[in-house]
């Protein structure tokens, strides 16, 4: 993926935070060489969460004829409601469609295949944005040598089943793990 911001793009929050991540881990494994002090830190990385953002390019990552629709289109009407949000989805009615629409009204509704296709397009996208900016962190942990000692712990926040995610799962892929 391309290493955010490409030149005239504004840095979006994740970028910062994992930078300044970086520079806190830095300075608390020199505080650690030259004192022996242990630390904590904890870094919140915002991304899957509405609305999908990512930087240029990791869109792209995910060709929309190449995403599937939902095979469940509205929330269960077994589910209560109450922990859901209208956020405002707006999504083109078909490729070719010069309109489009807000959708998002109800649980119980939903929109096109395509604009619901395009909406789990950004949602991938938004996940591997969040994917490459942990494992900005992760490989920093590596370079200052504090992976064999230092305990990580991903926590994964508002991860529900909905009419664009199937099934809840981890969002973060191994490919983080792997530098």
């Amino acid at each position: 993926p391309p290493m955010p911001p490409e030149e005239g793009q504004q840095a979006l929050g994740d970028f910062v935070t994992y930078n300044i991540a970086i520079e806190m881990l830095q300075y608390a494994a020199a505080n650690r060489a030259k004192t022996g002090q242990p630390f904590f830190q904890v870094t919140g990385i915002k991304r899957p969460h509405l609305n999908w953002r990512a930087p240029a390019g990791y869109v792209d990552m995910y060709p929309i004829e190449q995403v599937a629709p939902p095979t469940q289109l509205t929330l269960d009407k077994s589910i209560d409601p109450v922990a859901y949000t209208v956020f405002p989805m707006n999504a083109p009615l078909s490729a070719n469609a010069s309109a489009s629409g807000d959708f998002v009204h109800s649980p119980y509704m939903h929109g096109t295949d395509y604009q619901l296709r395009e909406l789990r397009q950004h949602y991938y996208a938004a996940v591997s944005w969040a994917d490459f900016a942990t494992g900005q962190i992760l490989n920093e942990l590596d370079k200052l040598k504090l992976t064999e000692d230092t305990m990580v712990v991903l926590h994964v926040r508002d991860v529900m089943e909905s009419p664009l995610m199937e099934h809840p799962s981890l969002l973060l892929s191994e490919s983080c793990l792997d530098g």
